[in-house]
């Protein structure tokens, strides 16, 4: 999308069922914006080589350098996207404090849970020859399942304050059919 086309979608909008295609065209043109020149990665690949930290530490060298460059091309469309975007549409509740906390605590875990996963792939590829993207599969398969068991009590409390449903219609007619397909459900 041009940019000229982005300005043009700015200057029209004015209410909220906009929001979705001016923020499908921001997406599309920050994303065109955040992309990497070809031609630094065999900059980069150099670089991090000469480090001599064997083929894990290399690849997680490389990677980190590669997400660190794209969190950095794209932290200002980030912070426009949250502090212009969805303040103009009125959506946007959130503060700088939070907004920080929230990216800290992101890297933080992509640090812990997915530096880990990286050297798990990476190592799997030292050893495991052709038949290496089966297992890299099955593992990150199993990671992402049990990810999935563990996100909604360890990882989004992180990020957001949960509580219960108010009595009412709604947690009565989420709890009836619940009960109906015999889904069960932890009643609080």
């Amino acid at each position: 999308i041009a940019f000229s086309t982005l300005l043009t979608l700015v200057g029209s909008l004015s209410l909220a069922s906009d929001y979705p295609s001016f923020v499908a065209a921001f997406d599309e043109f920050s994303e065109a914006l955040e992309t990497v020149d070809p031609m630094l990665f065999a900059g980069l690949d150099a670089a991090v080589r000469s480090f001599g930290w064997g083929a894990i530490g290399t690849g997680l060298a490389y990677i980190g350098a590669l997400s660190a460059a794209r969190f950095l091309a794209g932290l200002p469309f980030s912070l426009y996207a949250t502090f212009v975007i969805e303040e103009r549409f009125g959506f946007n509740r959130t503060t700088a404090r939070t907004y920080l906390l929230d990216l800290v605590k992101g890297l933080l875990l992509a640090l812990v849970l997915g530096g880990p996963v990286l050297a798990l792939v990476l190592w799997r590829f030292t050893w495991a020859g052709p038949s290496a993207w089966t297992w890299c599969w099955g593992a990150l398969s199993a990671i992402t399942l049990a990810i999935q068991f563990v996100a909604p009590t360890w990882i989004m409390p992180l990020f957001n304050t949960f509580t219960p449903l108010e009595d009412g219609a709604l947690r009565s007619a989420i709890l009836d059919y619940a009960g109906r397909v015999r889904f069960p459900l932890q009643r609080s």
